[in-house]
């Protein structure tokens, strides 16, 4: 399964961007910011009953092992989007960058995003 790109998951990475957007960290989202795994638990069902989110999962166990999949692959995302050298393309422009080879993670995904 790739929680990464599978849209059935969408809303859930939607909810963690949006987390990682007020600055709360892996861990605060690993819990969905409930502070334990029975209220993690009941915001999922809740999220899924209420809300119409794609189900987690059949039971307890499934649902928290899919929320925690989910948000490591967010969290790899993460960090394989984010330049390893920001300043070069400050520096040189994307242009100009590309033009002398330069391959910083992210760089290219960055410069063809415009």
């Amino acid at each position: 399964m790739n929680y990464s790109t599978d849209p059935r998951y969408d809303v859930w990475r939607s909810w963690i961007k949006t987390q990682r957007s007020r600055k709360k960290t892996w861990e605060e989202i690993d819990v969905a910011v409930r502070g334990s795994d029975d209220a993690l638990h009941t915001w999922i069902t809740g999220q899924v009953e209420a809300e119409d989110w794609h189900s987690l999962g059949s039971n307890r166990e499934e649902r928290l092992t899919t929320w925690r999949a989910i948000v490591a692959a967010k969290k790899r995302w993460e960090a394989d989007s984010r330049p390893l050298r920001p300043t070069v393309l400050g520096l040189y422009g994307c242009g100009s960058f590309a033009a002398r080879g330069g391959v910083v993670r992210g760089a290219l995904r960055a410069c063809d995003a415009g």
